[in-house]
């Protein structure tokens, strides 16, 4: 394993954390020429991309930035109460788009606000469940296709209602 002594030896060993480069890119939302950029010595990145980059690989900000401490914390990755706002937005966007496959795929006719209401129980749900690191979105929908199946008789929705 390569020394933790630099910054592109650190990208290294995080990407590898992750699985590979594409991967770290997808996971943190930079591209993978950023990315690049990053490992190859070409360029630092700024604080928010910095705190993207530990978020996704579950790394401490600090060990990123200079090396100091542990990679990784005692726990050793990020719980999902830590999931950063590119994971909130996956998780709202996979709630919305559910419910309206959901309901839709079963004839369900509801009001805007209970619709709303739906989303909203979903996103909570999905948020609460969430794990450290978020499956693909095709996952996500099928998680929550299965969450709105069993969750809505308790919400009082059912087909063609």
């Amino acid at each position: 394993m390569a020394e933790a002594d630099d910054f592109r030896a650190r990208m290294e060993l995080l990407a590898d954390a992750v699985g590979n480069l594409s991967e770290l890119a997808r996971k943190s939302g930079l591209s993978r020429r950023v990315i690049d950029k990053y490992r190859n010595g070409e360029s630092d990145p700024s604080r928010v991309r910095l705190v993207a980059l530990a978020k996704a690989g579950g790394v401490r900000i600090e060990w990123l930035a200079d090396g100091t401490g542990p990679m990784r914390d005692e726990a050793g990755a990020i719980t999902p109460n830590q999931i950063d706002d590119a994971g909130n937005e996956m998780l709202l966007e996979a709630a919305i788009a559910s419910a309206m496959q959901w309901t839709v795929t079963r004839k369900i006719n509801q009001s805007p606000e209970r619709f709303a209401a739906l989303c909203l129980s979903l996103y909570r749900m999905l948020r609460r469940n969430a794990p450290a690191s978020l499956p693909p979105a095709a996952e996500l929908t099928q998680m929550s296709m299965r969450i709105l199946d069993d969750m809505g008789p308790i919400l009082g929705v059912k087909p063609g209602s």
